[in-house]
């Protein structure tokens, strides 16, 4: 207990505001925090609640993901990795949302620059020049989208980054626009260099699941599991997380499901702007929705560095609901801390001042 008693006193002592798992319902327009605790392995249980006005979240979320109506089949089948070595404007991307090693169903492998590249010669996934603030783009080992009701599966996906200046970045993305069932298994992104910054998304992501549905359909799903990032260096302006799951209902479908399950970031350096967040389930419903559920479970955070402006979360799961039930649960997750290299950059913190 003592060595967790310190973790609690320093990073409030040290401004960090760390929060390690929570879930959020939400209930005429005001949020709920669940106990936030900072012990190695934390267990929440499910509330249910009901109704909810606010939309602004999921409206900023889902307007950096429209895309067109691509309606490809999920299939497996591994390539070689396509490497990104040159600049890279809006007018060459592979995708609506950037480049991608594969949008076909199969197994994409994306590397982008390389290891102690000079500035010059560092790639550029975006168009500095653009008169939009949100100038650069999606880099994804794998990419699936559809603007039909469909269910698509992305079983792997790979992003490795060693320089230059990106958007957000995911190892396997799906993007439903009207509803159906997206599932992404055993993708990763590993950031050895290199920054994100100006993307409206914004950070990395070892897998991403978004379902939308704007028209009537019968479900809206979003499932991420068993998806890695592995932060070894660089400069992320943005989240980063194991695996995010968005499932949004504007039409009031019988169900609403967001699930990030067992998913693992480990931080070994770099400078992380934002929240390291392992597991990110969001379900929203404007109406009528009868199941409303968000989870995150069995996600697994190893910190080896310190160097991490925002808070650190197991597991962030968001409900919510109009008119119907919500339940969001965040439980068994695990969260292991370099104590060592901890108190070596918190523990001045913690120093009275010198009379």
């Amino acid at each position: 207990m003592g060595w967790i008693w310190i973790f609690q006193r320093a990073s409030r002592l040290a401004a960090c505001n760390r929060q390690f798992a929570r879930h959020h319902l939400w209930s005429d327009g005001c949020m709920r925090n669940e106990k936030m605790t900072f012990t190695l392995v934390v267990r929440k249980e499910s509330h249910t609640m009901q109704k909810s006005p606010d939309k602004k979240l999921i409206h900023r979320i889902l307007s950096a993901l429209t895309c067109g109506g691509l309606a490809l089949s999920a299939a497996a089948a591994s390539a070689a990795p396509v490497v990104v070595t040159e600049p890279v404007t809006e007018d060459m991307v592979t995708t609506t949302e950037g480049i991608a090693a594969n949008i076909t169903g199969g197994v994409g492998n994306i590397v982008v620059g390389t290891p102690n590249a000079a500035d010059e010669t560092k790639p550029v996934i975006g168009d500095p020049s653009s008169s939009s603030y949100y100038k650069y783009c999606r880099v994804a080992g794998s990419w699936l989208g559809s603007d039909e009701v469909k269910t698509l599966v992305l079983k792997g996906g790979t992003a490795i980054i060693y320089s230059g200046t990106m958007g957000d970045v995911t190892g396997a993305s799906i993007y439903l626009k009207n509803g159906g069932m997206a599932t992404v298994t055993g993708a990763s992104v590993v950031f050895n260099g290199g920054n994100t910054q100006q993307s409206e998304y914004g950070g990395l992501f070892g897998a991403l699941a978004s379902v939308n549905a704007e028209a009537s359909a019968p479900y809206a799903r979003a499932y991420t599991s068993g998806n890695t990032l592995t932060i070894n260096d660089g400069d992320i302006d943005g989240p980063s997380a194991g695996a995010t799951s968005y499932a949004n209902s504007n039409t009031g479908q019988s169900e609403v499901i967001a699930s990030a399950n067992k998913n693992t970031v480990t931080v070994n350096g770099g400078e992380v702007m934002r929240t390291v967040r392992c597991g990110y389930g969001y379900a929203f419903s404007t109406a009528g929705t009868e199941h409303v559920t968000a989870e995150t479970n069995e996600n697994n955070v190893l910190i080896n560095h310190s160097e991490i402006t925002g808070n650190v979360e197991g597991g962030y799961a968001t409900a919510t609901t109009e008119n119907g039930a919500a339940i969001a649960r965040a439980k068994d997750l695990t969260l292991t801390l370099n104590m060592r290299d901890f108190i070596r950059h918190t523990l001045p913190y913690m120093m009275p001042p010198k009379s």
